[in-house]
């Protein structure tokens, strides 16, 4: 019979009084535990009644190690057992649990989807199979009946777990209260000259509120002191009593700063402790309305114990509003934090505590594990630096265990006090001020919940501790301080929008400070961390995927190796979590370490060496321009003004005028979008494209003319470069040299910016290519065939940079360094054959969509059909196309499947032709 969610509670409440404390050994403890837990959930005392055993043996893995898997239960979970001085170290023990859920699996039973690492007083919960790289949910053993939902699949019953306890629902729901209340609160007020209250003021409002609904839950304060305040509030808000809530809160919130106990001695306010640390030192008053009061009355009744001080991430974003994206600021979630604090401060500590045995030298490693600072340079609201805190005051926990233990082995009296971590070691720099305030607080908050966890003495969170070390500055413009470690996630601001989101002016310092050109702004967080780096210290930050790619990496991982640093652990790729829906490298690093780190990983596997572009090696193959590739491809217009795009309706009532030829210049104007997802390849849209006509001459064309000063030229009126200005008729980058290229050609090639596929398409001389395409001044099939190859295909994924997991095609470092074949009558002939196949046969698979009634039956529609095994005569030509072009390389066939081979073989072919040119002119006529 299925228990009920209360009775797993009460049967968890009786397991954690049973087993707190317990310092044994995983031998003699495991089964009993796990046993006990089971039967909590399902009610059943033998778990071989479920089918499940311990120390289940496992097959042979890939090394041919046998193991025994200390609890498996088919179709539920595997549960690994540590003994609990490995709390602090259950990290170290991940790979080996991750190796026997993946080798636990048998014809009979997949590999279940949950596993449980478990050190008898700390739980990590993992789903393997979807989130490889962390847990998806961590707790301690007196938090277990309130993370009863983590673990609601030992019900056995298909349950689906919820994760994260009580503090998930006050993530969400109490965050989302006090932004409610904020947001009502800057509607009213803000911009109001009678009330004279600023943004910033309400900001520190509902942060000083939100500190003082969690200090007394955690008993900072008096209990239910401010929760008492806000229900009598709440209660008189329609009776007789003339009360202000707005002057009886600040009066509240404004007693803990002060000093002198008299002015906390009475009524509501009696009891009330010193807070300091700046917190309270301003107590704005705000005139709350009733649901001001009722909003604050409702979250004093979470219980914010429970509350993560990462919540303050949520808070500072709502708060702070659209404005946040000016900054590049993104928040990330906790199990990505580890990713940059597992490798750049928790292992190599926990190495050398591993490596130390004598209790004197133990006393010395916890004196400097107290002096460790760790600096993040772009802290945002704080949650790195929270995360770093919390995990550093377990390793100082853990430290102190091995201290005693090696301290009784050697017949001493153990110290009743030691060292412990200070908050003041943690160091911040953020841009904007309010999420400076965030961040302290963030900080305070964890302090006072790892001394409540700990329960160190001497460490008291009240009064507040001082952070002055957290600062409100440009990063970039301002000194470092000296610290051991340096973590964080800069901001993500694309070269393209510097100008536009920072100023001219901060272009100008970007190239002068750093002499790297314009990259991606958190580039130049690389270069100024390792550049503040002592040798033998480590860095961990987040960046774009683009970092370890052709300019900006030149700028960031290029320079930090060429400058000391050794790449420790990196993921090369991958999704950032939320809204801001990116794609991130995470780069670890040591600079000028004295010995070469060991256990170095790459995408989560042991590798020797990581590279700049991060792969396996230590260097980067590069690839040189050639010169009969230049002056053949080019990005499409810009026409830097809206005004210039036509409505269908607008473009066929100019067309249609006599007074002039406006086909002249009413143009079709080809997007990316057309590319990839018109049936027939054709523009949907329209543009006035003068080209590069004087003024007097595009005269000839009022009506066009017309449209363009009505639109265009107000806008352009203001622009700062003086030739956009002045020739307002025309696009801002009207591509001279690509017309150029295009007078005597019959057509074009064109290829999408950026898209998830590599398409390319026969453009019209009568279009006008937007900027969202890439144009290739030739109009033979040749050409046309190479490019649309495997090879070509290959180089511009290794040579382009990426937008999220887009190709980004960059016609300077791919079409100008891709090394052709030359051309030969017989291998020309076969490729242009080929190709011709290719055309036909796309153009038929689309028309195959559209006839179907299918809505998307463009080129993207049709090859992700064939992917999944659809239009079989077109990868069939295809493939004869791919085999081709080997030819006229020279190459194998079967080089179409080692990638790694091809990309060898261009290099090596960019390499030969870069030294010696002589004999390469792919675009001569066939010989």
């Amino acid at each position: 019979m299925q228990r009920s969610r209360a009775e797993v509670v009460k049967s968890l409440e009786a397991l954690v009084e049973s087993w707190k404390g317990y310092t044994g050994t995983e031998k003699a403890g495991a089964q009993t535990f796990i046993n006990q837990l089971v039967q909590a959930y399902t009610g059943e005392a033998d778990p071989r009644k479920l089918d499940a055993s311990h120390e289940a043996h496992l097959p042979l893995d890939e090394g041919n190690k046998h193991g025994f898997i200390d609890f498996f239960w088919p179709g539920v979970v595997l549960i690994e057992m540590k003994g609990p001085k490995e709390s602090v170290r259950l990290a170290e023990h991940r790979p080996q649990m991750l190796r026997y859920w993946k080798y636990c699996a048998t014809e009979e039973f997949p590999a279940p989807q949950f596993t449980i690492l478990c050190s008898f007083d700390r739980f990590e919960v993992w789903e393997p199979g979807r989130y490889p790289n962390a847990p998806r949910d961590v707790f301690s053993l007196a938090e277990l009946p309130d993370f009863v939902d983590s673990l609601a699949f030992l019900m056995g019953q298909g349950k689906t777990p919820s994760y994260g306890g009580p503090g998930q629902k006050i993530t969400i729901e109490a965050s989302k209260n006090m932004i409610d209340l904020f947001d009502r609160l800057g509607r009213r007020f803000i911009g109001k000259d009678e009330y004279d209250l600023t943004e910033d003021q309400l900001r520190r409002f509902v942060v000083q509120c939100t500190w003082t609904l969690f200090a007394e839950d955690l008993a900072l304060i008096p209990p239910k002191r401010f929760a008492n305040l806000l229900k009598s509030l709440d209660d008189d808000a329609h009776g007789a009593k003339m009360r202000i809530p707005g002057r009886e809160i600040q009066s509240f919130l404004g007693a803990m700063n002060s000093k002198n106990a008299m002015d906390r001695s009475e009524g509501f306010l009696a009891g009330l402790p010193y807070v300091n640390g700046g917190l309270l030192e301003d107590v704005p008053y705000i005139p709350l309305t009733a649901m001001d009061v009722r909003d604050l009355h409702n979250a004093s009744r979470f219980d914010w114990r429970y509350v993560n001080p990462t919540i303050f991430g949520s808070l500072f974003e709502g708060c702070l509003g659209d404005r946040r994206r000016q900054f590049g600021a993104h928040y990330t979630h906790e199990q990505d934090i580890m990713q940059i604090v597992e490798p750049t401060i928790l292992k190599p500590w926990r190495d050398r505590i591993a490596a130390t045995t004598k209790y004197k030298d133990l006393e010395a490693l916890l004196r400097e594990l107290c002096d460790f600072k760790v600096l993040d340079p772009a802290c945002g609201s704080g949650n790195f630096l929270y995360v770093a805190y919390r995990e550093i005051r377990r390793l100082e926990h853990y430290l102190k265990d091995r201290i005693d233990e090696a301290t009784q082995a050697a017949g001493k009296h153990p110290r009743m006090h030691l060292d412990f971590y200070p908050i003041d070691n943690l160091h911040g720099i953020e841009i904007e001020p309010f999420a400076v305030q965030i961040a302290r607080l963030t900080i305070w908050m964890g302090h006072a919940q790892m001394s409540r966890e700990l329960n160190v003495q001497g460490d008291d969170p009240l009064p507040l501790h001082d952070l002055s070390t957290i600062i409100e500055a440009d990063a970039l413009k301002s000194d470092w301080p000296a610290v051991d470690a340096i973590i964080g996630n800069p901001p993500f601001i694309g070269s393209q929008h510097i100008r536009k989101s920072n100023g001219d002016d901060y272009i100008d310092f970007l190239k002068t400070e750093f002499k790297a050109g314009v990259v991606d702004l958190c580039a130049y967080w690389f270069r100024k961390a390792n550049d503040s780096m002592q040798d033998g210290h480590r860095a961990g930050l987040v960046a774009t995927n683009s970092v370890s790619q052709n300019k900006a990496r030149g700028a960031s991982l290029d320079y930090i190796i060429a400058n000391g640093a050794v790449i420790t652990d990196a993921v090369s790729s991958q999704v950032w979590p939320g809204d801001a829906a990116v794609h991130v490298s995470i780069v670890n690093w040591v600079k000028s370490p004295s010995l070469p780190p060991s256990g170095r990983l790459l995408d989560k596997m042991p590798v020797e060496e990581i590279s700049s572009s991060l792969k396996v090696g230590n260097a980067n193959p590069t690839a040189s321009k050639l010169a009969p590739n230049s002056g053949l491809s080019f990005q499409g217009c810009i026409p830097v003004g809206k005004g210039f795009l036509l409505e269908d309706s607008e473009a066929q009532a100019l067309l249609a005028l006599t007074d002039a030829n406006y086909a002249d210049v009413v143009l079709p104007h080809l997007g990316s979008n057309d590319i990839a997802d018109s049936p027939d390849l054709v523009p949907s849209g329209w543009i006035i494209d003068f080209g590069l006509l004087d003024l007097d001459d595009a005269m000839a064309y009022p009506a066009a003319l017309e449209i363009i000063r009505q639109r265009v030229k107000p806008i352009r009126d203001e622009n700062r470069r003086k030739t956009t200005r002045e020739k307002w008729w025309r696009h801002g980058e009207a591509r001279p040299a690509m017309r150029t290229a295009l007078a005597p050609l019959s057509r074009f090639i064109s290829v999408g910016r950026h898209g998830k596929r590599l398409l390319f398409i026969w453009g019209d001389k009568a279009w006008c290519p937007s900027d969202a395409t890439n144009v290739i001044a030739r109009d033979d099939d040749w050409t046309f065939g190479v490019l649309a190859s495997f090879a070509h295909k290959a180089w511009a994924w290794e040579q382009s940079s990426t937008l999220k997991s887009d190709i980004r095609y960059t016609p300077s470092t791919t079409f100008e360094t891709f090394p052709f074949p030359n051309r030969t009558t017989s291998t020309s002939a076969a490729i242009e054959m080929a190709v011709a196949s290719v055309v036909l046969e796309r153009s038929n698979a689309s028309a195959k969509l559209v006839s179907q009634g299918k809505k998307q039956a463009g080129l993207t529609a049709v090859y992700n059909a064939m992917d999944e095994g659809a239009f079989a005569a077109l990868r069939l030509a295809h493939q004869r196309l791919d085999e081709a072009v080997c030819k006229a390389y020279g190459w194998s066939v079967s080089v179409l499947d080692d990638n790694e081979e091809v990309m060898n073989q261009l290099y090596d072919l960019n390499a030969s032709l870069s030294a010696d040119s002589s004999n390469y002119n792919p675009f001569a006529n066939e010989s």
